[in-house]
């Protein structure tokens, strides 16, 4: 049986408490943040700057009257916040990397910004040009038994000379291998290995091997069959010859003396000079013309090791004219791209010569003999169109190099070839993506033109509608054109009888209506759309872009009453049938419902409305759903709910709760979001009744209460039902609804005496189980410090309960609710409470100086001091030295706080002493702190002291 100790509390004074512990306060005339404050700009540059001399949409006018309500509610409030000062009126910084307007010139790119693209479109043309049918590669370095050639290095020339000659003669002709039947994977499988042997063979100072297998490589992009898998051919090749281009430039450097250096006009190392001539001579001598063409190009950077950078100029016409010699154009397209790609990187200042690769890959178009095509294409089961969008990322490569350093007459010089070209389509297709969307907006009547010039067997029309979409959704175009256009346009998109075509098309034109047009137009462009999906249920198959549509659609109309004001919306959404697109819709519309809706009153089409998508959601939850899915729903549906207010109509605020209860059962969140709003709701009305309740609010707050205490059972996680618990007898509290206060405590005693066993399912590593009973219990008992005892029920009726409960606990749930008790004892024994609820009266004023309930409380506090003194000395027989440490150190943070040091000193020694004997390094901070609080609380502290 454990030593028994005496509790006495020590007397408390808290006004004089909160006067002398609170922190001096001093006024101050500058904000803590108006050193990020930064000059705005004026309205009227702002707004030339933004809609170009007068000219505005619908969105810049919309963000600007936001930004201007912004800044005057600052400035008429008298007070300028830097943080809303600084997301109010500036625009982002932008830099003009494209060509301008007013045929000036653009401002320089850097070597990256020209580059970093080639990643991007390689890594898409690695992913849409694909081939199931069986390819072939020839090699004679991956057939059998991997060959070994020992190269002995010698420093006499004669014996590099023999071994370099015994290197040639070990590959024969006739050591070529064809392997057949290879599936794509297997082919990019080879190309990784021929680009692993090169390596490899270049470590070795196997320079001939290296070459070789360059040479091989490059020989590869002679045939074009299969022809859709040409482009992604093309890109697997030329990444394993530019990393052997930068093998012999490293090289070359390396040679001179002066590793990792390059492209300097004053470099004159004869050792460099004289490996890069041979280089040059040994690629020279490759017979064949398309192997020759790409390893010069590959290696064309290190010409800079022998001449001025302002030989660069002078190359590219001399390759231009090679590439004419190739007799495919497919592969001469692609050939061109190279040159570009190795242009752009090594001499972007010469771009504006590239000029002359898209004029030869227009004039070798203009040549190309239909009939043959067409018979060589349907061998190849490949259409026109098809092959056409073959060389498409070669010559959008090649007018995006052209088109970062060209401005407004690049624009005018390539539209002018695309009217005279037979393959109108493909040129001005890749001018729209190519060059800035400004450029592109100013001349759109003879783009439309053009697009309605393009024959559809050549190149696809919705495409080219597509792409001048998206350039004007991009740009501020004239409002006087708009509707010209849309209508030019949308009669070319309405008349594609495939609907995968037609849709991909209208996407963009929707998108663009609802940006620039009113509901009506957009209504009708919707009505088109129907008409066109409708038969043969075509809109199955596009049901992924009619989510698309929708998502634009929202992202300019953001508006819910202009959406349902639409005849044609509600048909639209019908043709979403699968259960997973109607899921996508919903949460588009709840998403943009809870971020763009601003209009306070509430309409009943609109609320039903998004109360449906919030049930459809809601029942796509399962027991089978994800913690996240459950997660993602609960956020989208309260997000809702948050946003519907009744105004003063307190009543019809709670029966819409009281349905939204039932409607969304399977979700907790929603169920706790419920239970907060409507305690929210019950303070709202009791702020106004300003804690006076009329007979008719005292019903309306019951009602609130008695909701909560038949949805908060419903909850799976027991902490948040004991935390809403607590919250809701809080609000009862606050309302004088005592019994329902009482009921409520009794409910969460009740569940945490049954449950306690199961806060480890709970539990988390940052929150264990322990934890949260003590946060538990100090919330309830700083609650029951003001709860009035029921009359009928005797003194401390349910602190009694708690203390039942406690005394069944485990050990490590035990021991922190006994201290909070300790606490709560302390508290509930001074004369008068730190706190109290207007209304109410609490124990201290029920009870007053009472001997009874004085002696309950010194029973409760001396019978839980005794138990966590003995538990401390029961960890420390066990040997838990570090457990006993800590519960020693709280029990002591305990005693001193609220403790008469004078009154306890059985207790304070006993702590003081195992502190010493096992946290020596305690002892200087408790001394300190005895010493401090000495000049202040007198003798109580000198015990402390004597102790230590």
């Amino acid at each position: 049986m454990a030593d028994h100790h005496q509790w006495v509390p020590k007397a408390r004074n808290y006004p004089r408490e909160r006067k002398d512990y609170s922190l001096e306060r001093q006024p101050t005339r500058a904000h803590p943040l108006s050193g990020l404050q930064r000059p705005t700009p004026s309205s009227a540059t702002s707004k030339e700057a933004v809609n170009g001399g007068g000219v505005s949409s619908k969105t810049s006018s919309a963000s600007n009257a936001k930004s201007a309500a912004r800044t005057t509610g600052a400035k008429s409030a008298g007070f300028i916040d830097p943080l809303s000062m600084m997301s109010a009126d500036f625009e982002p910084a932008v830099v003009e990397v494209r060509g301008g307007g007013g045929g000036k010139t653009a401002a320089p790119l850097t070597k990256e910004q020209m580059i970093g693209s080639w990643g991007v479109k390689k890594e898409s043309i690695l992913s849409k040009f694909t081939t199931t049918e069986r390819l072939t590669l020839t090699s004679s370095y991956l057939s059998g038994d991997d060959r070994v050639v020992t190269v002995t290095k010698s420093n006499l020339v004669a014996d590099r000379i023999q071994s370099r000659l015994e290197q040639l003669d070990s590959f024969e002709a006739g050591s070529m291998k064809e392997m057949l039947n290879l599936t794509q994977q297997e082919y990019v499988n080879k190309i990784d290995q021929l680009h692993s042997k090169l390596q490899t063979a270049w470590r070795d100072d196997q320079r001939v091997t290296a070459l070789k297998i360059a040479i091989q490589l490059s020989k590869l992009l002679a045939d074009i069959s299969p022809l859709q898998f040409y482009p992604s051919k093309f890109v697997l090749v030329t990444d394993v010859l530019e990393s052997f281009g930068q093998l012999i430039f490293d090289r070359i450097a390396e040679k001179g003396g002066s590793p990792g250096l390059g492209g300097k006009e004053d470099y004159n190392a004869e050792a460099a000079k004289e490996t890069c001539r041979n280089w040059f001579f040994k690629v020279a001598s490759i017979r064949e013309l398309l192997p020759r063409l790409y390893i010069e190009i590959s290696i064309m950077r290190c010409i800079t090791f022998l001449e001025p950078r302002s030989v660069f100029a002078e190359m590219v016409p001399r390759f231009a004219l090679m590439i004419r010699g190739i007799g495919d154009h497919l592969v001469a397209s692609y050939a061109r791209c190279y040159l570009a790609r190795m242009v752009i990187q090594l001499a972007p200042e010469i771009l504006p010569k590239s000029i002359v690769l898209v004029e030869d890959f227009v004039a070798s178009m203009q040549q190309l003999g239909l009939t043959k095509l067409k018979r060589k294409l349907t061998d190849q089961k490949l259409d026109m169109s098809s092959y056409v969008l073959l060389h498409q990322p070669a010559l959008e490569w090649i007018t995006d190099c052209y088109a970062k350093q060209s401005g407004v007459e690049g624009l005018e010089r390539l539209l002018r070839m695309a009217e005279d070209s037979n393959y109108t389509g493909l040129l001005l297709n890749c001018v729209m993506t190519s060059f800035k969307a400004d450029l592109v907006s100013r001349s759109p009547m003879k783009i439309c033109a053009l697009i309605q010039k393009n024959s559809e067997d050549v190149f696809p029309t919705y495409i080219l509608c597509r792409t001048l979409g998206l350039c004007l959704m991009n740009a501020d175009t004239d409002p006087k054109e708009r509707k010209k256009i849309m209508n030019e346009i949308w009669s070319l998109v309405a008349d594609q009888g495939n609907p995968q075509s037609y849709i991909s098309a209208a996407e963009i034109w929707v998108e663009f209506a609802a940006k620039f047009f009113t509901v009506k137009e957009v209504n009708r462009v919707l009505g088109d759309i129907i008409s066109h999906l409708l038969p043969d249920r075509a809109y199955e198959s596009c049901s992924a872009v009619l989510l698309q549509i929708l998502e634009r659609l929202i992202k300019h109309l953001r508006s819910f009453s202009l959406l349902l004001s639409m005849d044609k919306f509600m048909p639209f959404i019908d043709m979403l049938q699968k259960e997973e697109q109607r899921l996508e819709a919903a949460k588009l519309l709840l998403d943009a419902y809870t971020k763009y809706h601003q209009d306070s009153a509430i309409d009943p089409v609109i609320i039903n409305g998004v109360l449906f998508a919030s049930k459809i959601v809601h029942d796509s939850i399962s027991s089978l759903s994800s913690e996240d899915e459950k997660r993602s729903a609960s956020v989208l549906v309260c997000g809702f709910l948050r946003r519907i207010e009744f105004g003063s109509d307190f009543e019809r605020q709670l029966n819409f709760y009281a349905d939204c209860r039932g409607a969304f059962s399977n979700l907790d969140d929603v169920a706790e979001f419920l239970v907060h709003a409507v305690n929210n709701l019950a303070m709202s009305a009791r702020a106004i009744q300003r804690g006076h309740h009329t007979r008719k609010t005292a019903a309306f707050v019951r009602a609130c209460v008695a909701f909560s205490f038949i949805t908060i059972p419903s909850l799976y996680d027991i902490p948040a039902q004991l935390a809403l618990y607590l919250e809701s007898a809080e609000v009862a509290l606050a309302n004088q609804c005592l019994g329902q206060a009482d009921a409520l405590i009794k409910a969460a005693i009740q569940l945490f005496n049954a449950s306690k066993e199961e806060l480890e399912v709970f539990a988390t590593k940052m929150k264990p189980a322990g934890k949260i009973a003590a946060e538990f219990a100090s919330n309830l008992l700083a609650l029951m410090l003001v709860v009035p005892d029921p009359p009928e029920q005797g003194i401390l009726y349910l602190v009694r309960g708690i203390l039942n409960t406690i005394q069944s606990c485990d050990e490590l749930v035990k021991r922190p609710l006994q201290m909070q008790l300790l606490a709560y004892a302390s508290a509930a024994r001074q004369e008068d409470y730190a706190y109290h609820v207007e209304g109410i009266d609490s124990n201290d004023r029920l009870y007053g100086p009472d001997p009874d309930f004085l002696q309950e409380l010194d029973n409760i506090a001396s019978t839980c001091l005794s138990e966590l003194l003995a538990a401390v000395a029961v960890l420390h027989n066990a040997k838990q030295n570090a457990q006993a440490i800590k519960m020693a150190h709280e029990l002591l943070d305990i005693v001193l706080a609220h403790g008469d040091l004078t009154k306890c000193q059985s207790a304070l020694a006993i702590l003081v002493g195992f502190v010493k004997t096992y946290d020596p390094k305690t002892v200087a901070s408790l001394r300190k702190l005895a010493e401090s609080r000495r000049r202040t609380d007198g003798t109580a502290w000198e015990c402390l002291l004597e102790l230590l």
